[in-house]
């Protein structure tokens, strides 16, 4: 089994809780190095492959004006889901079926895929082997805008309630 604990070496900024359901293709699996914008809903495992250890990651990032934005996932039987550090709870948040939602794993790397009802694309794609994550989001022009986010693993906390 994997484990990449890292202590966590700075304080959390807000929560941002990432879309979570699952569908998926094993091709993109077999692909290559990709970046955020690259993920799709067809390219998403709802399981990973390979067995990994329980544990919390969070991933911050914090913009030129100053703000931080943080996003949590839990690690657990071998799927990621998305974590609220306020109600203590993880869970897939997309419903069965929803559309134009998902999130999973491409390989051995998290990955999440959702459209908001203004037609923004948020894609995430977290890679735990260098313990960073990028972040894309098309506005409903098609504009991108990427940002990087370092990340960080631990135990998940005492309590936690998984969906």
């Amino acid at each position: 089994m994997i484990s990449k604990f890292v202590p966590l070496g700075f304080g959390v900024g807000l929560i941002a809780i990432v879309a979570a359901c699952s569908q998926g293709s094993v091709e993109a699996s077999a692909q290559g190095a990709m970046s955020a914008a690259d993920v799709t809903i067809e390219a998403i495992e709802p399981v990973r492959a390979e067995p990994i250890d329980e544990q919390l990651i969070t991933c911050s990032h914090t913009s030129e004006n100053g703000n931080t934005s943080t996003n949590f996932f839990v690690l657990t039987e071998g799927m990621a889901k998305s974590y609220s550090s306020f109600q203590n709870f993880a869970r897939n948040l997309c419903d069965p079926g929803q559309p134009d939602c998902a999130q999973g794993w491409i390989g051995d790397n998290i990955a999440s895929y959702s459209v908001n009802r203004r037609g923004y694309r948020n894609q995430h794609l977290v890679d735990l082997d260098t313990m960073t994550m990028e972040r894309a989001l098309t506005d409903a022009d098609g504009t991108v805008e990427t940002s990087q986010y370092q990340c960080t693993s631990e135990a998940l906390p005492e309590g936690i309630r998984i969906e």
